[in-house]
């Protein structure tokens, strides 16, 4: 057999393998959702956009929860014209919550009610920084900021059925550092005395931290949602390995030879064993369109199908402790300027 046919059946080995292995699985489910208001924070790029604009196909009214005007806009002209119309955007800066009281109260005057809510924005900051509210960036943009959104709205819901879908990581359990003596520890510092990070190491055990935040938000919610707001079910999503900018996370820690060689040597890699956009949506969309008889409320889900959650996650002690720490830090940062009812 010549090397040019092996060439060929290892490149089209290589190609199935990555079509419908790696960047896979697809969502099968369908759903009419005219009529049906979908609120999507971080809605302007990445698995964000490719979810808005599956969710507008189907017929739903998109609320682009983004920051950056301007880009927001621009994706939303890209679309076709019959679903722009539907598609709407409303200014939202997780990491301000002042704007997130604003951009509430704008929906609330636009829309009676939201059917689901899609907490998809998130960061991994390259350097510690505290937000304009004292507030580590990483954890207010990941969870803090989608906390205080979501509390705000629950009393917003459809009252016939309700969804909330907050995207997690599998980061939670592979980088995190949470034991309760940390969650202690930060509870008694809620100013971030003599804490800081600086490296790639540290960002991604911080983003690990947030993204195990996430679950254990999202298991909060379906006691809450189960005592009080029978209505809504609560899911945590990983998305898996998806394809982003690789430079976005380490510029500023690396040298910049150094971060080069890197994604020369690493990005080919990356990118075969990754999902891209669009892939990485269809599990949040499976969630947006699976009958709601057939979801369980707090579970976890991957690859548009149930998961089982990691030994951290499932730590109720760690849970019930890191959601006081997060309920000190909404405390302290509106205090005096906003009210919050607590679920």
């Amino acid at each position: 057999m010549s090397y040019y046919l092996w060439f060929i059946i290892i490149f089209i080995i290589l190609w199935l393998l990555r079509k419908y292995i790696f960047n896979a699985p697809r969502n099968s489910k369908t759903k009419n959702l005219n009529n049906k208001v979908v609120i999507l924070t971080g809605s302007s790029a990445g698995i964000g956009k490719e979810t808005a604009k599956d969710l507008l196909k189907s017929g739903a009214t998109v609320i682009f929860a983004c920051r950056d005007e301007r880009k927001t806009k621009a994706v939303i002209s890209d679309f076709p014209t019959y679903m722009q119309d539907r598609a709407i955007f409303i200014m939202l800066d997780l990491c301000r919550i002042s704007t997130i009281y604003k951009f509430v109260e704008e929906f609330k005057k636009q829309f009676n009610t939201v059917d689901i809510l899609i907490n998809n924005a998130g960061c991994l900051s390259n350097t510690f920084q505290l937000t304009e509210d004292k507030i580590e960036n990483t954890m207010q943009a990941n969870h803090i900021g989608h906390m205080v959104l979501t509390t705000l709205l629950l009393e917003n819901f459809n009252q016939s059925e309700g969804r909330i879908i907050n995207l997690a990581s599998g980061a939670a359990e592979l980088f995190s550092d949470f034991n309760l003596e940390k969650i202690k520890e930060l509870q008694n510092n809620l100013d971030y005395n003599n804490i800081y990070y600086d490296s790639v190491k540290e960002s991604m055990i911080t983003y690990g931290n947030s993204k195990l935040a996430n679950i254990y938000y999202t298991n909060f919610l379906k006691d809450v949602t189960e005592r009080k707001y029978n209505w809504i079910k609560a899911f945590s999503v990983h998305p898996g390995a998806v394809n982003t900018e690789l430079t976005r996370y380490i510029e500023g820690i690396m040298p910049k030879a150094f971060v080069y060689i890197t994604v020369c040597l690493c990005y080919p890699l990356f990118w075969y064993f990754s999902k891209d956009s669009e892939i990485g949506a269809q599990t949040s969309l499976y969630l947006c369109y699976e009958g709601i008889e057939k979801l369980e409320n707090g579970d976890y889900y991957e690859s548009c199908a149930k998961s089982k959650k990691g030994e951290k996650s499932l730590n109720r002690e760690m849970q019930d402790e890191f959601m006081k720490y997060s309920w000190m830090l909404i405390d302290k940062a509106i205090k005096g300027k906003f009210e919050i009812m607590k679920p």
